[in-house]
């Protein structure tokens, strides 16, 4: 089976700027009689020496496209944040196919397009097959956001937000077309898609962890060690906010939890609870993300909006961190309340959950690892590689 892939972001083992390790793992473990040859517009802005390593161990041929000027401009430009009232469709699906690309297509058996963005190449190849990995049902995602605190709160992010579903909804009409089936990593979103555009073109796989790290999983005797990953932005400032809120009011958890904050934007948060007499540390970055995840014993997801699978939560379940979470952390993952994860309905909740957690280890810890073989057996990037090229072959 001939694939040719058409990718905005080159695939690497963990996300790198952008949403690269979902492709790099279903083609890592693909069937042996799948051969892939990748376009990729490198978004992520991989060096040439990594791509040929990337290359090499995936044993595939990738092969760069070029961004237009046009869009280079216009997407660092002040004027950007606005260009949305004005589209009908997100910026990035105006990009034409490159010249001279579409020969090269027609030699292959499917043509898989990752993410959405340039799925206009099907309109050029009508009698090919396409396969769009979404990830996420774009009309869901923004249904869910206009629930959300930080949207509700301010008029303009409201009515902002109602003029992108609107142009989501338009291009995923675009979607229901003979000559595409749509791949998605949340069944809420495959479901929300197929319902709102009466289509039946669209399938669910879990998604596959990343590579996971050997850890013994027993908590620190002293402290809690809490973990929250992730930038501080729209996904988490609700739930956050909320929760330390809820921190500083019960004050009696200094001496159960230390606190770190992994990414951008907790500068504020982390200051605030230090006010609080709470023991907390921010990193921005580390070179090595799981091994710096394995150092704790609990993440904290506080997520109030989204879709699809939310990758750090695979990453923290699978490497034997006990994980909270609302529902949108841990949707799309086989894992369980109280059996192999700890949900929580509002993150005023989250300080009593630790407080339980640090009376209660041994409990927990078994929650934890309970969790990981979940992940391990579920998430196994080889069974949903399979399954995905299988589906791509009776398409």
């Amino acid at each position: 089976m001939k694939i040719a892939c058409i990718t905005g972001y080159t695939p690497t083992p963990e996300n790198k700027r952008g949403i690269s390790a979902l492709i790099y793992w279903l083609i890592a473990e693909r069937p042996k009689d799948v051969k892939i040859k990748l376009y990729t517009y490198n978004i992520n802005n991989i060096s040439d020496d990594e791509v040929k390593e990337i290359a090499d161990r995936l044993k595939i041929d990738i092969y760069k496209l070029n961004i237009p000027y046009w869009y280079k401009k216009l997407n660092r430009s002040f004027f950007c944040k606005f260009l949305d009232l004005f589209l009908s469709k997100p910026l990035i699906t105006y990009i034409k196919p490159c010249k001279g690309i579409l020969p090269k297509l027609e030699e292959s058996d499917y043509i898989w397009i990752y993410p959405y963005f340039f799925y206009n190449y099907s309109n050029l190849l009508p009698r090919k097959k396409f396969i769009v990995t979404g990830c996420d049902c774009l009309s869901n995602v923004c249904t869910a956001r206009i629930g959300d605190l930080f949207y509700i709160r301010t008029f303009l992010r409201s009515i902002r937000q109602f003029i992108i579903r609107r142009n989501c909804i338009s291009l995923e009409k675009d979607f229901n077309n003979s000559n595409i089936t749509m791949h998605y990593v949340g069944m809420a979103d495959m479901m929300f898609y197929k319902r709102l555009h009466n289509a039946d073109n669209a399938f669910f796989l879990l998604h596959p962890h990343y590579e996971l790290k050997e850890k013994r999983i027993k908590f620190h005797t002293d402290k809690l060690d809490v973990l929250i990953a992730g930038e501080y932005n729209h996904y988490m400032i609700s739930d956050t906010d909320e929760m330390v809120d809820e921190l500083i009011r019960l004050n009696d958890l200094q001496s159960r939890v230390r606190i770190t904050f992994l990414g951008k934007g907790w500068e504020n948060v982390k200051e605030k609870l230090i006010k609080y007499k709470y023991e907390c540390e921010h990193k921005r970055w580390v070179d090595n993300y799981a091994d710096e995840i394995i150092k704790h014993d609990v993440q904290i997801t506080p997520i109030s909006h989204g879709g699809g699978t939310k990758g750090k939560v695979l990453d923290s379940i699978g490497n034997g961190l006990l994980t909270i979470g609302s529902k949108y952390a841990l949707e799309n993952i086989c894992v369980r309340n109280k059996e192999s994860c700890i949900l929580y309905n509002y993150a005023s909740e989250i300080p009593s959950i630790l407080r339980s957690i640090s009376l209660n280890k041994e409990k927990y810890e078994e929650i934890a690892e309970r969790g990981r073989r979940q992940i391990i057996k579920y998430h196994n990037p080889a069974r949903i590689s399979r399954r995905f090229f299988e589906i791509m072959k009776n398409i």
